[in-house]
């Protein structure tokens, strides 16, 4: 694998492209844990070259700030609960024929870090179940509930307001 100058990507041999790698490997942390995934599913796969380092490197940056913290963590644990529904509901069907998928490697630096990774490699294995039995389109209903929360946290650790969130514009006042 190699970094590309003046990029924050990382080509893999397959070709295709981890982002946030120069990022994640610039944190300083006493906690440092490699890890190598190799996808299932091509959804998955996407969501852990897109995102994965943005995300961890964002949880850590922002656990000085407790509510941000406590949303991410609270979220982060939903996630886990639709991906442990998810196991449950996929525990019968056959697993799925192996991709050729290229390894990546990740740098985790958390034990939040480490959460993320393993729910979202359990996801990945019930995703590749659901995507071969049913399609990718039925895949991602079944799913819904795992991208809705998965969304959310890309919110709050990105810091976009979450429409979901409650209004707090007119918090105090009173109706007329």
């Amino acid at each position: 694998m190699s970094v590309e100058q003046n990029t924050d990507r990382e080509l893999l041999p397959d070709g295709r492209v981890v982002k946030g790698a120069t990022k994640i490997e610039s944190i300083v942390t006493r906690y440092e844990e490699r890890v190598q995934f190799t996808p299932v599913s091509a959804t998955c796969g996407r969501m852990f070259r897109r995102d994965f380092n943005y995300l961890t490197a964002k949880m850590f940056l922002l656990k000085r700030r407790a509510d941000k913290s406590a949303k991410a963590a609270w979220l982060l644990a939903e996630l886990e609960h639709e991906v442990n529904y998810l196991v449950e509901s996929t525990v019968r069907l056959p697993a799925p024929v192996a991709q050729e998928y290229a390894p990546i490697e990740f740098r985790l630096i958390s034990p939040q870090a480490r959460q993320l990774f393993d729910v979202m490699v359990t996801f990945d294995k019930a995703m590749a179940k659901v995507t071969e039995k049913d399609g990718l389109e039925a895949a991602e209903q079944h799913c819904a509930d795992f991208f809705k929360y998965y969304g959310r946290l890309k919110d709050c650790l990105f810091g976009r307001r979450d429409p979901r969130d409650n209004d707090t514009r007119n918090e105090g006042q009173t109706e007329k």
